[in-house]
Order: structure tokens, then C-alpha cells, then sequence
């Protein structure tokens, strides 16, 4: 009989030293106060665990692998990690349209997703892999890791408002099937970190795009191609930003909106340092103003390879 879970079948046990959260036919741990620790067979609740874990605090919802069709999104609860076997053994997907993972409110903390493949809706830009989005209460302490998110026909990765967050060692691809939708989308946010990440092949889009009341970005060692407007695109003025020993390559492709660089940037306090920008559309790295520094940077094959605008220190680019 398929295993199948529902709040009833959710029972904590207690031992000496540890107790025992059984979801369907889960494996057992040890827990510590506020940090239980569910693993969900393949076709039990996710949401349940979730809500069960949340509930005594916080802690971990591990899913085993296999294939997660869901038909509601999976909604995130403060002081939660997501844990899959893996983004090459646990996928989740939807034959519905919907953001996959989201939250259940605005205003939560310490939001973590690990080892998950997510495969959205391609003809529907309100298909987000996952959604971390504030309009009032601001998130706080938000990670993605190695997680690896195709065919969403919106946002890949959408953080908005949300104060220190790291999307990282992460494989995003043909997401943003509508234009201006992209493999990530920070916005409004502070102390956000993209780095080691693959991103490409977004139809419509950018691999990131950064806009909106931004501070303290760091985006470093990404690998960015084939994008169709930009590989990155940081505009809206974001003050104090890191883009290190980045990969930019063959962006543009659509030349959509009149861009089409490899990194196009407006902000202040920024460096741009020692990133590899080959073969986009447009620029290589285009300021279109603000300032900072420019320096240790290869472009090559770009319709300009340095189009810089603004006030701008320029040094040892190739």
C-alpha cells in the first residue's frame, strides 16, 4: 500500500534522550530540542512534516529520493531546512502552475533549501521555482544551495526584501519563459550572496538580474550563458557590490530591451574584478553610470568589450 501521510498519522515518541517523529514510514533520529529532524518516504506529506517540525521549533524535513509530483505549493515555515537525497535524486515537480516553493507568510527567518531538483511549468510565468517574496514584513536569513531549477516560466529564484541571503552551488536553466523573468531575481534586498552557480539559457531573461533598493551584493564565481537579455543585469542603483571571477559568456542572444552585455551594470560603491566577459551580444561590461573600480577583468569578442560610463577606476583589464 502506497505510503501516504496526513496529519494524523504524524506522532512524536519519547525516549530517555531523543525523540521519534514518525511520518508515514519515515527513518528515525534523534533530536534535539527545537531541532527535530523528519525524513518523508517518497509519497507522504511534505506540507504535514513541514508544519509538525515548525511547530516544536524548528528543524529539518529530509525527503527520500524519487520524484515529488505535488499539486499545492510547499510552503516554507520559520526556522525550516528543505533536505533532498540530492538535485540528482529527489525532484520535485508540478503539472500545475504555481511557485513550487514558497512560504506560508511574510515576516519568517532561517529558510533553507538543500539538495532538490525543482522542474516548474515552461508556458506559465506564474511557475517560479522557489519564491522568498516580502511586500511588508522583510524575510531574514534565507539559503538555496545545490539545488538546481529548469523549465519554470517565471522566476527561477526570486528573493525580494529579504535581509542576508545565499543562493549557491546552485544549476538554474530555461527558466523565464516570459520577458523580464529570469534564472534569479534579487530585489530590495541586503546582504545577498550569488556565487558558484550555473546559469543559462534563460529564453527571456537574465541568468541574474538585480534591481530595486539593493546593498551589500556579492555575486562571484558563477558561470552565466546564453541568456537573452543579459547575463547580469544590476540596475536601480544597488550601493556596495562585489562581481569577482565570474564566467560571462554568449549573453544576449535575444537582444531583448535593448541590451544584451554581459555584465550591465549601474550602481555605486562597486568592483568589478577579474571576471572573464566573452562573446555577448552587446557589451562585454557596460556601466551606464555610478562608480567604483573596474580592474583584472578579460573581455573578449564583445560588440565592445569595456563600455564604461560613470565614475569608474580602470586598471590591468585585457
Amino acid at each position: 500500500m502506497t505510503a501516504m501521510v496526513i496529519l494524523s498519522a504524524i506522532s512524536c515518541k519519547k525516549n530517555t534522550d531523543s525523540n521519534l517523529l514518525t511520518v508515514g514510514s519515515p527513518k528515525a533520529g534523534k533530536q534535539a530540542l527545537n531541532s527535530l529532524v523528519v525524513t518523508v518516504p517518497l509519497g507522504g506529506n511534505i506540507q504535514a512534516a513541514i508544519d509538525t517540525v515548525a511547530a516544536s521549533g524548528g528543524g529539518t524535513v529530509n525527503l527520500a529520493s524519487g520524484t515529488w509530483t505535488i499539486t499545492a505549493p510547499i510552503r516554507l515555515k520559520a526556522n525550516i531546512t528543505l533536505n533532498g537525497a540530492g538535485n540528482l535524486n529527489t525532484t520535485i515537480q508540478s503539472n500545475t502552475a504555481m511557485n513550487i516553493i514558497t512560504t506560508d507568510k511574510e515576516g519568517l527567518s532561517n529558510l533553507t533549501v538543500h539538495n532538490i531538483k525543482i522542474i516548474g511549468i515552461s508556458t506559465d510565468s506564474t511557475s517560479a521555482g522557489i519564491w522568498i517574496v516580502a511586500y511588508s514584513e522583510r524575510f531574514k536569513n534565507v539559503r538555496i544551495s545545490n539545488v538546481e531549477v529548469t523549465n519554470c516560466g517565471g522566476m527561477g529564484v526570486h528573493i525580494k526584501r529579504v535581509d542576508t541571503s545565499y543562493v549557491q552551488n546552485c544549476n538554474l536553466y530555461n527558466n523565464g519563459k516570459t520577458v523580464h523573468y529570469h534564472d534569479i531575481y534579487v530585489r530590495e534586498s541586503t546582504y545577498s550572496t550569488v556565487s558558484d552557480n550555473i546559469l543559462t539559457g534563460s529564453p527571456y531573461g537574465a541568468g541574474i538580474h538585480v534591481a530595486g533598493v539593493c546593498n551589500h551584493i556579492t555575486i562571484t564565481g558563477n558561470t552565466v550563458t546564453g541568456n537573452a537579455i543579459a547575463g547580469m543585469l544590476i540596475q536601480d542603483s544597488p550601493d556596495v557590490i562585489l562581481i569577482r571571477n565570474n564566467t560571462v559568456s554568449n549573453n544576449g542572444v535575444s537582444h531583448i530591451s535593448a541590451h544584451g552585455d554581459g555584465i550591465s551594470f549601474t550602481g555605486t560603491n562597486a568592483a568589478i574584478d577579474s571576471n572573464t566577459v566573452n562573446n555577448n551580444y552587446e557589451g562585454g561590461i557596460h556601466t551606464w553610470n555610478g562608480s567604483g573600480s573596474v580592474t583584472n577583468n578579460h573581455a573578449s569578442g564583445n560588440s565592445i568589450n569595456y563600455n564604461i560610463h560613470g565614475t569608474y577606476t580602470q586598471s590591468n583589464n585585457l
